[in-house]
């Protein structure tokens, strides 16, 4: 999840309001960033629970190699895209939102080559510690427990998804230092 996208995001939403009547470049920009929030959303489905956003509380991200790609690919459409705008008709606000939001899809476009999504876990956060999502969720109704039983059903294709692309990164030699992942195998005997 790009949680400067996020930053960034909010930003627009609050200087658009500034603007009564915006032109079409705007009008564009603007729409970029809300598909880009809502695909941002849809794509990490635990990020969005931790901002209360039940929607996708029935889910885990996607982190197959396949939908690594399919989101690499989706930056690269993101960038044609606003290459297609306008900048310059754009207001002052809205340009440096452009500038900071095209720095940070072209920052992921440039990483994805060096395979940093190989590295699937650290002390920090995985598989590990996805049980933490269950502390930023409001269980009120039944269906936020259903949601719950069902992103639990799912959790051993996620397991498996951080297998693959664990067993990626040792096929390309791209692994955490082993200072690192000697405090996973506690966080892992800890939830078993």
């Amino acid at each position: 999840c790009r949680f400067s996208a996020v930053a960034l995001f909010l930003i627009c939403v609050f200087s658009s309001y500034s603007q009564a009547d915006e032109n079409a470049a705007t009008r564009d920009f603007h729409k970029l960033l809300a598909d880009e929030w809502e695909y941002t959303l849809r794509e990490s489905p635990t990020f969005a629970s931790h901002l209360g956003d039940k929607r996708y509380n029935d889910r885990w991200p996607d982190r197959s190699l396949a939908a690594i790609a399919r989101r690499h690919e989706h930056q690269r459409d993101v960038l044609q895209r606003l290459d297609q705008l306008p900048k310059a008709e754009l207001s002052p606000a809205d340009q440096l939102n452009y500038a900071l939001f095209r720095k940070d899809v072209e920052k992921d476009l440039e990483e994805y080559p060096f395979h940093g999504h190989l590295i699937a876990l650290d002390h920090r956060g995985g598989i590990q510690t996805e049980n933490e999502t269950a502390d930023t969720i409001i269980f009120t109704t039944v269906k936020d427990y259903e949601d719950w039983l069902a992103r639990l059903k799912t959790f051993p294709a996620l397991v498996d998804q951080t297998i693959e692309l664990l067993r990626a990164g040792i096929r390309e030699r791209i692994v955490q230092p082993q200072i690192v992942m000697r405090r996973v195998s506690g966080q892992i005997a800890r939830q078993i």
